[in-house]
């Protein structure tokens, strides 16, 4: 079971952005909507997602704050990865 939709919207005093990416085996189309603190402490790390369309599991580097960014579309998330 993946972690879901973790935020509706943007948390407050937060900046977004987008990133698209494709499955490395299929090529669908993956959403993921990328928050973080501006000049402040993130957590930078990765993803491990499953592809919705071919069930492909992959990790994908996010970078910026893992904990409050989610997949938008085209995949699950099934794990968040922290650097260390």
């Amino acid at each position: 079971m993946g972690l879901g939709n973790r935020f509706c919207d943007n948390a407050p005093g937060t900046e977004t952005g987008v990133i698209i990416l494709k499955c490395p085996n299929c090529g669908n189309k993956i959403t993921i909507i990328n928050r973080w603190w501006p000049g402040g402490a993130n957590d930078y790390g990765s993803f491990k997602l499953k592809c919705s369309k071919c069930g492909h599991v992959f990790t994908t580097r996010i970078g910026r704050n893992i904990d409050i960014s989610e997949v938008s579309s085209g995949a699950e998330l099934l794990e968040i990865i922290e650097d260390n």
